[in-house]
């Protein structure tokens, strides 16, 4: 039979091992872009933490042919001490399907109360809408 001891163990190691697991949580910015402007923009807010540091601002979007796009969104700072974060861009077509695979999170830092725009191209034709996803810092996961 199992002791008290044995117990308390085994809920110490369980206890253990889930605060060593970690969970990455994003913050997601959708936006159809296929008429040419920034329309129908959707926030999902999935870390508390990192919304109260980052706000998305303004988007801008510039066509570069029929169907290849340039965006830009503002990213702001909403706090005095500097904030760092990981984001990364993906497209999808009409149908909703990705484009390509999804790519590295790429680091960033933002001084405190600062704004600045986050680029990017669409990687093929065909792309009518993109995520934009922040997160805290993580360099294990990829």
């Amino acid at each position: 039979m199992y002791s008290l001891k044995h117990f308390l163990l085994f809920l110490m190691l369980l206890l253990i091992a889930g605060g060593c697991a970690t969970t990455t949580t994003s913050n997601v910015l959708s936006v159809d872009v296929a008429s040419g402007i920034a329309g129908n923009r959707s926030v999902e807010e999935n870390n508390h933490q990192l919304a109260s540091s980052l706000e998305f601002g303004d988007i801008g979007v510039r066509k570069l042919s029929a169907d290849m796009f340039e965006v830009q969104v503002m990213i702001k700072n909403q706090r005095k001490k500097d904030v760092s974060f990981e984001y990364r861009f993906i497209w999808y077509d009409a149908k909703g399907f990705e484009l390509t695979s999804a790519p590295a999170w790429t680091p960033a830092k933002l001084s405190g109360k600062e704004a600045r725009g986050f680029r990017t191209i669409t990687p093929v034709s065909g792309a009518v809408k993109f995520k934009l996803m922040v997160r805290k810092p993580n360099p294990v996961n990829q």
